[in-house]
């Protein structure tokens, strides 16, 4: 899992121009629900091709333990944080351009994302069995807009809603 919060990102151009995401629209229509929910889902937005480009790029992190509790969440699993230079996770960077010039474009009508730029991307994984992380709202200090990719293992949104246009 990779998440992706909010400006410090080098403009270099992908590893042979990869396109990371599967739909401008999709994102689109997330951006909304966010605004309107608090909270969205959108599944399959990451290219089937680049996520195992990804997963192996960040596969050799210095992952830490996660906390067993943080804020609300009970999470089991282990952790790193990617900020400023992005040189040594070219596709992680490439990603997070790309979002950026997406959430720009099609949110452009709601309240802070036309300024909106990721910050770092955290990335986590849970052993196999494991409990993951249950049900939670990102804390106030991830800012307007946390987006997150789910690289290997199921699927699934463990966000609490928030509100209208509220971050967790």
């Amino acid at each position: 899992m990779i998440g992706i919060t909010a400006p410090n990102l080098t403009r270099r151009r992908c590893p042979g121009f990869v396109r990371t995401l599967t739909s401008a629209s999709r994102i689109r229509d997330g951006l909304h629900d966010v605004h309107a929910q608090g909270a969205a889902f959108v599944s399959a937005a990451l290219r089937p091709g680049v996520t195992p480009g990804i997963a192996q790029e960040v596969s050799s992190g210095n992952f830490e333990r996660l906390a067993e509790y943080e804020g609300t969440a009970r999470q089991d699993g282990e952790f790193f944080v990617v900020t400023g230079d992005m040189s040594r996770y070219p596709l992680t960077a490439c990603l997070c351009r790309e979002l950026t010039a997406v959430v720009h474009q099609q949110g452009s009508e709601i309240d802070g994302l036309r300024l909106w730029y990721p910050n770092q991307a955290w990335v986590q994984r849970y052993r196999p069995g494991s409990r993951g992380i249950t049900v939670y709202k990102d804390l106030r200090r991830h800012g307007l807009l946390v987006a997150v990719f789910t690289l290997e293992g199921p699927r699934h949104s463990p966000y609490a809603r928030t509100g209208p246009g509220m971050p967790g």
